[in-house]
């Protein structure tokens, strides 16, 4: 994609960073029939666990879950009585003045918790509701994201981007916040239309590699 920020570009390129994840996990859940996404199972495993799970194969110890305020309680009893190979797991709580920005308010605060801990880390993010993703996608957006030196790199599949499922600058949270001050339209393509990204299209896995859970029956869809 390879655009150019209209903001003053803050973000620090380092050669070689922490790599931090995130789980974006603070949707409404409109039509999951009053249910709370995140802790609906696939499979016998809640989407949350299966989420954490993919981090922690992938080889990221430092993780977050960006919660709404609803769920951010839940998120932190769930936490107490899970066992994990990760070292640490945060809950973190969309800010008051990016209330109801959609997604865009999750990531905001994943790359601030993540810029706070290391100003020259990076964040892989992937969403609570897509349960099959392989863990050659954070390794292959890693691999481009260094090999393109930019602001983020997302993951297609063809035509398809899925812009939640990406490795971004932590220190890109001080353009974002410009960007949802000041913008009309809160969806990530128009974010991106703002910053130096790339794409890396996985059309050669499994089209259900990128199955979305948005409503119970998506559930039942078999792998």
């Amino acid at each position: 994609m390879n655009n150019h920020p209209p903001y003053e570009n803050t973000t620090d390129k380092p050669a070689a960073a922490a790599v931090f994840g995130c789980v974006i996990a603070g949707g409404k859940s409109q039509r999951m029939n009053g249910s709370d996404k995140p802790f609906m199972t696939r499979e016998n495993s809640l989407l949350i666990d299966i989420a954490l799970n993919h981090l922690c194969k992938a080889d990221i110890t430092t993780c977050a879950i960006s919660s709404s305020s609803k769920l951010k309680s839940r998120f932190e009893e769930f936490l107490k009585t899970r066992s994990s190979n990760i070292s640490e797991i945060d809950v973190l709580e969309d800010e008051p003045q990016f209330t109801n920005k959609g997604p865009l308010a999750g990531l905001f605060t994943a790359l601030r918790w993540a810029y706070k801990i290391n100003p020259h880390s990076l964040v892989y993010t992937c969403p609570v509701d897509t349960p099959l993703l392989s863990t050659e996608i954070p390794a292959r957006l890693l691999n481009s994201f260094y090999q393109n030196n930019c602001d983020c790199v997302i993951a297609a599949q063809g035509d398809k981007l899925h812009p939640i499922i990406g490795v971004w600058q932590s220190s890109s949270y001080k353009t974002l916040a410009a960007f949802l001050n000041t913008s009309q339209k809160y969806s990530f393509h128009a974010w991106l239309s703002h910053i130096d990204s790339n794409v890396v299209d996985f059309s050669f896995l499994d089209p259900s590699t990128f199955l979305n859970i948005n409503t119970p029956s998506d559930l039942l869809d078999p792998i």
